[in-house]
């Protein structure tokens, strides 16, 4: 009985527990956690934690039985695990920034300068057990340096390599620090070497370098902390190069030096030397010595931290050109600009160049084309050395003579030829000479007569014929009047004046006066009344006589001709009171008007 008790018992404890265990169908996997910054595990910190959420990159999978719970835990470096018992602790995401969990941590001795690892756990409602996720750890590195310092010389004089390497330290003997080290020119612009321990630099020697050692503990997210930067300056040997500029020619001071190191020591060092050329009795900082004489030089350069160098050198001089001989052409009239000047020269050094005070530098001795003046004669080496003033050299020419004045006389009347040219000049060369035609013909007199109206050319040249000198002169003699038409009136009978002649002439905007008798006598009038047959001769002048002016042709004035009779028969009355006689005229035309009582009754035929 016992025996069947403890069977059923068994099988029915069996059946309990199997009942209970079969009502926790458990997730599988508890999913992925992540930090919002960082998909790592662990989320590097520069001496404290920053407060963020952590989020889920997988959600729990697997089992059933209703809404998955979650529950987060904290943990302390090599501490437990903790569940953050709060309601914002069995939240799908854990927000470290919440007030809430931010006081929890505190009241549970958490701060955020302590490392501090996080990880969610998750189950089904039937279950008892959580099943957690990967953790994600907030590691706080403080923020500490290694106390090894550079050890390292500082100043290497004539260094004989073209490189120049550092050895820079040798670490931490604990092994927990990383190093950068830091290399640069100018102590402000720095270059990172290295990361490695131990690390040396290789740079060009010739300059000043500076090297810095920085420390953090491995893995830390804190800047490197870096010990004051070493100077390091290194030397080339100075290998001196001197750029000499002549003395342009002898006498002068205008010599130049400049000096340069081509050793490749950097421009940092090079501008910290100091120079002389006076055995070191005075220095400068410039390399370059200008308004130097001839001479012989010692160079001598002072490093700021070294030694000093020298090197020697001397300064020649171009020799002057000589005037030897100038021949000069003179100007062979005025005005020609056909003078020249030819040089020839000695000494200087190689060919020349020539210049005049008008010109520029030439290569040629000569110069053409010159007028009269004085001129300023420079040479000078073809190198631009040595110009030399030559003198002055006059070019002539001939003298010019001065027409003063030409006065002249119009002709006295209309087709005379009395009018009269008078040059006056003075100076020139010689007897002058004169023209009123333009050159074409000369002579000695001054004076031209007999001449007619018109334009002529008055000029005046020395002997030689040169310089010839022109002015324009016009005669002008009266102006004619024109005779533009000529009416008539006949007399109207036979032994009447009551002919008329009328004249119309252009005097030029003058006065005229008039003549119908061939200049017997003269009338301001132009026209003539009463007038008898005949011919007349009509002429104009000007009001004080001159230009008389004939009119083409004689004039005529004609009357009605006078009857000729040839013959009179008479037939006397044939008795006392008888009518009967009668008078018969015989003319030389029958077209006439007859009357036998004194003209007071006319008949014809």
């Amino acid at each position: 009985m016992k025996t069947l008790s403890l069977l059923l018992c068994s099988l029915f404890c069996t059946q309990i527990v199997l009942a209970t265990v079969s009502n926790c169908d458990n997730v599988d996997d508890p999913g992925r956690i992540y930090h919002n910054q960082s998909t790592d595990a662990i989320v590097k910190f520069c001496d404290a934690w920053q407060p963020a959420p952590i989020s889920e990159t997988l959600p729990p999978s697997g089992g059933s039985g209703g809404t998955v719970q979650f529950q987060w835990q904290y943990q302390r470096e090599n501490s437990n695990w903790n569940d953050i018992s709060i309601g914002e602790g069995q939240n799908e995401e854990l927000n470290l920034g919440q007030s809430s969990i931010i006081q929890f941590l505190n009241n549970n001795g958490v701060s955020n300068n302590q490392t501090v690892s996080f990880r969610r756990g998750a189950r089904r409602p039937d279950c008892t057990s959580y099943l957690y996720s990967n953790v994600v750890r907030y590691q706080v590195y403080p923020n500490d340096s290694d106390e090894v310092d550079v050890v390292q010389a500082g100043l290497f004089c004539n260094y004989p390599s073209d490189e120049h390497c550092l050895s820079i330290g040798s670490g931490n003997a604990h092994g927990v620090f990383e190093f950068m080290w830091r290399f640069s020119y100018d102590n402000e612009n720095w270059i990172h070497t290295s990361t490695e321990l131990p690390a040396d630099y290789c740079y060009p020697s010739g300059t000043t370098a500076y090297i810095s050692a920085g420390s953090r503990l491995i893995g830390s997210p804190c800047d490197y902390i870096f010990k004051p930067s070493l100077e390091v300056i290194t030397y080339r040997t100075p290998e001196l190069s001197l750029d000499i500029e002549p003395v342009s020619c002898a006498g002068e001071n205008d010599g130049e030096i400049l000096v340069s190191d081509i050793s490749g020591n950097s421009s940092t060092l090079t501008d910290l030397y100091a120079y002389s050329i006076d055995n070191g009795q005075t220095w400068q900082s410039s390399p370059r010595f200008t308004g130097l004489p001839e001479g012989s030089y010692t160079v001598e350069v002072q490093t700021q931290h070294c030694n000093s160098y020298s090197t020697s050198t001397s300064l020649g001089a171009s020799p002057s050109p000589e005037l030897e001989e100038v021949e000069v052409e003179h100007e062979s009239d005025c005005g020609a600009n056909d003078g020249s000047i030819t040089v020839s020269l000695t000494g200087g050094t190689g060919s020349f160049e020539y210049r005049l005070s008008t010109t520029s530098w030439q290569t040629s001795p000569a110069f053409n084309n010159l007028p009269t003046g004085n001129y300023d004669l420079y040479a000078r080496n073809q190198d631009g050395s040595c110009e030399t003033d030559l003198g002055q050299v006059f070019v002539q020419g001939p003298s010019a003579p001065t027409l003063s004045d030409v006065s002249s006389s119009p002709p006295s009347d209309c087709g005379i030829s009395n009018g009269q040219i008078q040059i006056q000049a003075s100076g020139g060369q010689g007897p002058l000479s004169y023209t009123i035609d333009d050159g074409n013909s000369w002579n000695n007199n001054a004076v031209f007569n007999s001449l007619p109206a018109g334009d002529y050319e008055a000029g005046v040249r020395n002997q030689d014929g040169s310089c010839a000198l022109y002015q324009s002169v016009s005669l002008e003699a009266p102006t004619a009047p024109v005779i533009e038409s000529v009416s008539t009136q006949d007399p109207s009978n036979c032994g009447s004046a009551n002919g008329q002649i009328s004249i119309q002439a252009d005097g030029a905007g003058g006065s005229l006066q008039y003549t119908i008798n061939g200049g017997a006598n003269w009338s301001n009038q132009s026209s003539f009344n009463g007038l008898s047959a005949g011919f007349y001769d009509i002429q104009v002048r000007k009001s004080d006589g001159t230009c008389v002016v004939e009119y083409s042709s004689t004039v005529e004035l004609s009357a009605p001709s006078s009857p000729e009779v040839t013959s009179i028969d008479v037939d006397q009355p044939s008795n006392c009171h008888v009518d009967d006689g009668g008078i018969r005229i015989y003319p030389t035309s029958a077209a006439w008007h007859y009357s036998i009582d004194g003209g007071n009754t006319w008949q014809e035929g």
